[in-house]
């Protein structure tokens, strides 16, 4: 299967196109594609790895082909050997893609994408004569289940209006790839705090929270965002009280705690 990611120029931002299952062993075609002419493209590195400590690579490719005006191509090599032995003994796994590139000039990154790798079938060589044995339909089943649980988005989640002090799990969604949640602040009738909390309970390691924070013009509001132990991961209030103001956090769960990836206020 090849691996398609879809690129946005304008944001920065990166997915693959579908849920994306490869094979080890084998050769991986991939393609990147952006959504608009991307100028000078002076260097694509994909990688596929591990989320250990410290990050391993288990396949990589820097050498892609520019086919079109927005689409350049490569293979991933599927038999290598460091991922041939990280796969030794395990049935389909999930890996993370990281896309780097460098567009006239400016580094960029695009990290947690999801990619299955499913070990060969076959467990011994078709040239041989005696008779291949088979991964069972329960093996299969079994394997393809474990590796898919949490590659699917959350619901969709209603917006959190607080307007008072309250404290509140942000969300009730487990098993998710990515969960977006908006918080719209009003201006309330004196100063207080909201206060939610990422849950830990039932999260899928590398799962992703987007939380999009509206400010209204008032001084009024903080709105915190902590993990579920407790710890402060985020506290905004807003900067210029004259005006709305619009705040974006990334947070990322590494199967113990959840972690701040990106947390800025947008222009």
């Amino acid at each position: 299967m090849t691996i398609t990611i879809n690129y946005s120029v304008a944001t920065g931002t990166a997915k693959l196109s579908t849920t994306t299952i490869v094979k080890q062993g084998k050769q991986i075609p991939v393609q990147v594609i952006f959504d608009q002419a991307p100028g000078t493209v002076n260097s694509i590195q994909v990688a596929l790895g591990t989320d250990a400590t410290p990050p391993a690579i288990l396949a990589y490719v820097d050498t892609f082909t520019q086919e079109n005006d927005t689409t350049w191509a490569a293979i991933l090599d599927g038999t290598d050997s460091r991922l041939a032995t990280f796969m030794t003994g395990k049935g389909a796994t999930q890996l993370n893609l990281e896309l780097d590139l460098t567009l006239d000039g400016v580094d960029m990154a695009a990290p947690n994408m999801q990619v299955t790798v499913q070990p060969p079938i076959v467990a011994q060589s078709e040239t041989s004569l005696s008779t291949p044995t088979y991964y069972t339909k329960a093996q299969v089943d079994s394997a393809i289940a474990a590796a898919i649980l949490g590659l699917a988005p959350a619901a969709n989640q209603s917006d959190l209006t607080p307007s008072a002090a309250t404290t509140a799990a942000l969300f009730a969604a487990t098993e998710f790839s990515t969960i977006d949640r908006n918080i719209i602040a009003g201006a309330g009738s004196g100063a207080y705090t909201a206060a939610y909390t990422l849950p830990t309970a039932s999260m899928v390691t590398g799962a992703i929270a987007e939380v999009n924070i509206q400010l209204p013009a008032s001084a009024n509001p903080t709105i915190e965002i902590h993990d579920g132990a407790g710890t402060l991961l985020a506290t905004v209030t807003n900067p210029a009280p004259a005006a709305v103001a619009y705040w974006y956090g990334r947070f990322r769960f590494d199967g113990t705690a959840w972690h701040p990836r990106f947390r800025a206020f947008q222009l």
